[in-house]
């Protein structure tokens, strides 16, 4: 018989598990769907929060300072990044495909010359330790993150509906040469955004650090999940977004606990079975 505190258990982590899948497929789905970019380097920029959250907690033993230095340092990456090169081959996917794989691998090899192939993980004063819930024994880290993620999503969605710059480029995704005729600057509203999509990854990879350590793999290996996520919530969708990283998040980890052997498998069934009965995904706009 399958004992209730360890389903219990495996949901809270899968609740946790998904508020960081939702940090690194939102901001992908933030980037395609008003950008139109299919950012494969989503993942290093996963990847790089982390490394640069375990640098910044030597220094500082700040955990807040960590979160923000990880989640500007991932801003200005991805506007520089946007500036200096996707803008020049907007509108050519195939391009983007193929530069932001390439950054994914230059990504991959700066980790391993400046950090090594040692994983690195540090521990957050007052979020280390345990808590009972329903007589359940619960990590505080995992009702950490759990909070967070919902704090960031609400923020996040709040920004890109309630703010002039969230109007902006929702509207320039539609028709910018009418955006541009009113004297707003589609072209710096788009690479702000580009930039948030890369902050929400890099914070999402700094939170992840606490947990599941910094791992020269993790950049490929949060791309690939990130990427069914946001298949299976719809492309471009944020809502999407949300609700597939509860749905893959909690399965992900009940799969962990019950048939660890099958869990990424169990991931792409998913998928698969999502877009059987739902070819555009949960929350897509059908085409």
């Amino acid at each position: 018989m399958i004992d209730p505190g360890l389903i219990f258990a495996s949901i809270i982590d899968g609740l946790a598990f998904a508020m960081l899948l939702f940090l690194i497929a939102s901001g992908f789905s933030i980037i395609f769907g008003l950008l139109g970019i299919l950012n494969f380097a989503h993942g290093a920029f996963f990847m790089v929060g982390a490394y640069v959250a375990v640098t910044l907690f030597e220094y500082s033993n700040n955990f807040a300072v960590t979160l923000v230095g990880a989640a500007l340092f991932g801003l200005v990456l991805g506007v520089a990044i946007e500036f200096s090169t996707l803008r020049r081959i907007h509108g050519n996917p195939i391009a983007q495909i193929m530069l932001t794989l390439g950054y994914l691998l230059i990504f991959s090899q700066l980790v391993l010359i400046v950090w090594g192939r040692i994983s690195k993980i540090f521990y957050p004063i007052g979020l280390t330790g345990s808590t009972i819930v329903l007589g359940i024994r619960v990590p505080v880290y995992r009702g950490f993150l759990i909070f967070f993620g919902l704090v960031i999503a609400a923020s996040t969605y709040l920004f890109l509906t309630r703010t002039r710059l969230g109007t902006i480029v929702r509207a320039g995704t539609e028709d910018a040469e009418m955006v541009e005729a009113l004297g707003i600057n589609v072209k710096r509203a788009f690479t702000l955004t580009f930039g948030l999509g890369t902050a929400l990854a890099a914070i999402g990879g700094a939170a992840a650090v606490p947990w599941l350590a910094a791992t020269p793999e993790m950049g490929t290996t949060w791309l690939f999940i990130s990427l069914v996520v946001t298949v299976v919530g719809g492309l471009g969708s944020f809502k999407g977004s949300f609700y597939g990283s509860l749905l893959i998040g909690v399965l992900h980890q009940l799969s962990e606990y019950f048939f660890p052997q099958l869990t990424f498998v169990i991931d792409f069934v998913t998928m698969t079975a999502v877009l059987l009965v739902r070819p555009e995904g949960l929350f897509g706009e059908r085409k």
